[in-house]
């Protein structure tokens, strides 16, 4: 997050050690959301040998309502 945060990285690869709540605690607290953006959501890429595919929010929202499903879509689709 830190990383991110001075602008070193462009991405956070999370998961070796903790849990989702627990690495999403530090990303608030270092990085935060963008203003205007009310959710939290993950993107993740699976690299296959014909295709790339690219899933979002599998693990975060449980039970995400329907702006919060619009708004995750606009933001990955926005970052694709």
């Amino acid at each position: 997050s830190m990383a991110i945060h001075k602008g070193d990285a462009d991405g956070l690869i999370c998961g070796t050690y903790g849990t989702t709540q627990l690495h999403l605690h530090y990303i608030d607290q270092v990085l935060g959301k963008r203003e205007g953006v009310n959710v939290y959501a993950a993107m993740n890429a699976v690299i296959l040998p014909n295709r790339q595919l690219v899933m979002v929010d599998t693990h975060v929202n449980e039970n995400p309502n329907a702006r919060e499903l619009a708004e995750i879509t606009m933001l990955a689709a926005e970052e694709m």
